[in-house]
C-alpha cells in the first residue's frame, strides 16, 4: 500500500473515543468502531468498485477516502485501520493482488484482470486464529 502520509490520528481519536468509552473488550470496541465510522459523515463513506485500478489511483489514504465519501476494498480498509488504531485496537491491512477466477489473466495490468481485494483484521484476543479476526470494511 502506498498511501500518501496524512495526519488522520487527532481526528479519529476525538470522533471515535466516545464510541469506544464503555466498550469492555477489544473485540466490542472493533465492532463499535466498524457500526459507527461510516455513518460520521454525509453522505455516508460507501463502497465503489474500480477506484484504485492501473493509472486510477482513486482515494486511499484515511483523508483521501473521507473527502471523497467513497473508495474500493482497499480505500475502505486503509481508513478502517486508521480509525481501529485512533481507538486503541490492533488492526491490520490484508489482502490477496488477484482473485482465482475463471478466465482471469492472473496479471493485474492485463485485459480481465481479476482484480485485487483487501480486508481488515483487528487483533482482539480472542478466537481460534491468535487474536487476528476478519473485518469486512463498511460491513
Amino acid at each position: 500500500l502506498d498511501e500518501a502520509r496524512e495526519e488522520w490520528r487527532p481526528l479519529l481519536f476525538e470522533l471515535l473515543s466516545p464510541v469506544v468509552a464503555e466498550c469492555a473488550t477489544l473485540a466490542q470496541a472493533a465492532g463499535a468502531v466498524n457500526a459507527r465510522l461510516w455513518t460520521l459523515w454525509e453522505p455516508r463513506i460507501h463502497f465503489e468498485a474500480n477506484q484504485t485500478r492501473p493509472g486510477h489511483p482513486g482515494a486511499i489514504a484515511p483523508l483521501a477516502v473521507i473527502r471523497a465519501r467513497k473508495a474500493s476494498c482497499t480505500g475502505l480498509s486503509v481508513l478502517l485501520v486508521a480509525a481501529l488504531r485512533a481507538a486503541g485496537v490492533p488492526a491490520r491491512v490484508v489482502g490477496t493482488p488477484c482473485w482465482r477466477l475463471p478466465g482471469c489473466a492472473h496479471d493485474p495490468l492485463a485485459p480481465g484482470a481479476c482484480g485485487n481485494h483487501n480486508w481488515v483484521e483487528a487483533w482482539t484476543g480472542e478466537g481460534t486464529r491468535g487474536g487476528w479476526q476478519f473485518m469486512g470494511a463498511a460491513e
